[in-house]
């Protein structure tokens, strides 16, 4: 597969990032798109996953942070966070969404919701 397939022909990613947050299928095939330019311009992009996370924040999303390159070595990666987090709800079952639309959207059934709160409201004296 050639490296900018998926991507249009005289397409900018300044096309590519004007869409609606509600639009999420579209804004995925936005990203995938920008990610495969990304990588067709900057070999960098190739190799480290961080310097990918930078262009993607910076070009993309339009957020405007400095962050020296040494400093960005020693960030987390998205990708990591989001691991660790599901491994922490999903098989530990601790620390539950408290929104039921996140809870739904990650598949956690009622009974463990309903159950991680009871537990949670009775050791923190949380109160909804």
């Amino acid at each position: 597969m050639p490296l900018d397939a998926g991507f249009e022909k005289g397409e900018e990613i300044e096309d590519l990032v004007d869409i609606e947050p509600r639009e999420e299928s579209l804004r995925r095939t936005g990203l995938r798109k920008a990610i495969i330019e990304f990588m067709r311009q900057d070999t960098r992009c190739r190799n480290d996953d961080r310097w990918l996370m930078w262009r993607v924040w910076k070009d993309f999303d339009k957020i405007s942070v400095y962050i020296p390159y040494e400093d960005m070595k020693k960030l987390s990666l998205p990708g990591s966070v989001v691991r660790i987090r599901a491994m922490i709800q999903n098989d530990e079952k601790k620390f539950l969404p408290t929104r039921p639309e996140i809870r739904d959207a990650r598949r956690i059934s009622e009974e463990q919701w309903r159950e991680w709160l009871i537990k949670a409201k009775n050791i923190f004296g949380l109160k909804w």
